[in-house]
């Protein structure tokens, strides 16, 4: 299916617009890939079942998209491929070119090999030195895509050059292992998801003469945690992690919010608090999965994970865009009695304050008296001049909190104890007026 979509897809060099400016080229290209799909010609394709013009299967397997080579570990890049023209005898090449969107003259085949059975496994190997200078992969300069370039692997049934079915992935070859200038040990960290939450770095464990953990979500829902290794002397992941936030509830969960740490109950144990897509906080034990309760891993404490509600899902208007936390959670004692809250701001432009105990007893951490509060300029919320209104004069709709919340008391001198004796929560939220 793939390839009967990109490969009949139409060229839109000529009629595209870019956000970015610089335009589009002709064939593939950075913007919009292979081009605008033509479902007449794919349809077409698929011929009578006898006559048709069905491109092979081509997939590359190995290495991952965005994959960083060093040299320095291997100086060649091994290429793995699946190609499968369902029986039909089959011709393959592998090219590659530099740059992140080269132009089909500027690939060069540097394997190529025919076929019947199935091909699962390696095509090519590409010696990074041929590509680039040493010096050119160990200079960062100011090109984005200095060191990026592109493996494609096209494959056609035997005597059919036309019908040609294709594969590409991004690359990029650089090394830098100067003391002073280059990665530290151990890194760069292939977690096997992609990484939007921003790291936090804390002393989680007291070791290692005060060295810090790197401590960061992931997209596949798992909290992650990093440190210096003695023994490998090196840094590595942290025994107990990663700790999976999915559950069976949430089972397509995702970290995208950045990690708050911090001394929860004032004992000098940090904990871990993570805030997901799905509209979940957790606060994870330092020790991760290796903390235990009667014998059974146990990385979360007591109460949590809490969970938003859910939005009505009846309509798009009543679900909105979710109960998605995306602003990382902030710790802060809000009544004085020496624990933290979590305080956090959701797409339903609800502001959370949580308590990090479960007084009664339901399962789940407690909401601290008079939260949730909605962030909405609306009558009977705002002084009547500061309702927000669209251009109707309807009610703002669809308001989402993305950004985190500051806590902290906004005037200390002020006469009014709203403001010197008790902390004020600011939020940013997505309203226009």
């Amino acid at each position: 299916m793939k390839q009967l979509l990109t490969m009949t897809s139409d060229d839109i060099e000529k009629r595209c617009v870019t956000l970015t400016g610089g335009g589009c080229q002709p064939g593939f290209d950075n913007h919009f890939g292979y081009g605008r799909p033509n479902l007449r010609r794919a349809m077409e394709a698929l011929g009578d079942g006898v006559d048709h013009a069905i491109p092979p299967d081509v997939r590359i397997t190995s290495p991952r998209w965005w994959t960083v080579l060093d040299p320095a570990d291997a100086s060649d890049a091994e290429i793995e491929a699946s190609i499968n023209a369902r029986g039909a005898a089959f011709e393959y090449e592998v090219q590659v070119a530099r740059g992140h969107e080269p132009l089909d003259g500027e690939f060069s085949t540097v394997a190529s090999g025919t076929g019947q059975a199935p091909v699962d496994g390696p095509v090519a190997s590409i010696d990074l030195h041929e590509l680039f200078t040493a010096q050119e992969m160990r200079t960062a300069g100011k090109d984005p895509h200095g060191h990026t370039f592109i493996v494609r692997v096209r494959a056609w049934p035997q005597g059919t050059p036309a019908v040609v079915g294709e594969d590409r992935k991004a690359l990029a070859a650089y090394s830098d292992r100067g003391k002073d200038t280059g990665m530290m040990p151990g890194l760069p960290f292939d977690v096997m998801a992609s990484g939007e939450s921003s790291p936090a770095l804390y002393d989680l464990d007291g070791r290692d003469g005060g060295r810090l953990e790197i401590i960061f979500g992931t997209t596949d829902g798992k909290v992650e945690v990093f440190g210096w290794d003695e023994e490998l002397d090196e840094w590595a992941r942290r025994p107990g992690f990663p700790v999976d936030l999915r559950d069976a509830d949430r089972p397509t969960d995702i970290a995208l919010a950045p990690p708050a740490v911090g001394d929860l109950f004032g004992t000098g144990r940090p904990s871990i608090v993570m805030a997901t897509g799905n509209g979940a906080l957790y606060a994870v034990h330092p020790e991760g999965n290796l903390h235990e309760v009667d014998g059974n891993p146990s990385p979360f404490v007591d109460g949590f994970p809490f969970v938003a509600p859910r939005p009505d899902p009846g309509t798009p208007k009543s679900f909105g865009h979710g109960a998605t936390f995306a602003g990382a959670p902030v710790l802060y004692d809000l009544d004085g009695d020496g624990v933290l809250e979590i305080v956090a701001g959701n797409f339903q432009s609800q502001v959370y304050a949580v308590r990090v105990v479960d007084a009664d007893e339901d399962g789940e951490a407690d909401v601290v008296p008079g939260f949730p509060v909605t962030a909405l300029s609306v009558a009977g919320v705002v002084p009547p001049g500061l309702v927000c209104r669209d251009d109707n004069g309807d009610p703002v709709e669809g308001i989402q909190i993305l950004g985190t919340p500051a806590v902290g008391l906004l005037d200390p001198h002020s006469p009014d104890p709203a403001l010197s004796q008790h902390p004020s929560i600011i939020v940013p939220t997505t309203e226009v007026c």
